[in-house]
């Protein structure tokens, strides 16, 4: 059953983003019908497949926690509201 983004509920923006990544170069070489059908079948794949989904799971990207036992993480970003008027994070001050 082709994919529809108005009737079916509504996929992880994550998985619509790596389906882009993967398919986009196909594109310019594919007739659009060939494109939406792997575009399918890969969405399929991720959704159903145990090994698919387990590489999707680890590749997701992970929210940083803003410590680690009493030290600040690097890069790590302050949860909204915790920032003084200059914008600066109040956290780890």
């Amino acid at each position: 059953m082709p994919y529809d983004k108005d009737k079916d509920p509504p996929n992880d923006d994550f998985v619509e983003d790596e389906i882009a990544r993967a398919i986009g170069p196909l594109h310019k070489l594919l007739p659009p019908n060939k494109v939406a059908a792997l575009e399918e079948m890969l969405r399929d794949t991720l959704e159903s497949d145990p090994v698919a989904m387990a590489l999707l799971k680890a590749a997701r990207p992970r929210a940083i926690p803003l410590k680690s036992g009493d030290k600040d993480s690097p890069g790590a970003t302050a949860p909204p509201g915790k920032t003084d008027k200059a914008g600066d994070t109040k956290v780890g001050r």
